[in-house]
């Protein structure tokens, strides 16, 4: 599963907001209230993969800064 196949999901929820966070299923924001999709927790590797993929160099750096 990539980024992509999650913001699928979030769209067809109707989700405004698409959280992850490790050891922690896929969250989506639903008229205000968080809800867990049907996905297991996803590992700290998985997080870190997702997220890169849609970073750029500049926003990859300040992320290694900060985290």
């Amino acid at each position: 599963m990539d980024i992509s196949d999650l913001l699928k999901i979030a769209l067809n929820a109707g989700a405004s907001d698409l959280h992850l966070s490790a050891e922690l299923p896929p969250l989506l924001r639903i008229d205000g209230a968080m809800q867990p999709t049907t996905l297991p927790p996803l590992a700290q590797s998985q997080v870190h993969s997702l997220i890169y993929a849609i970073m750029n160099d500049k926003q990859r750096r300040h992320y290694e800064k900060k985290f």
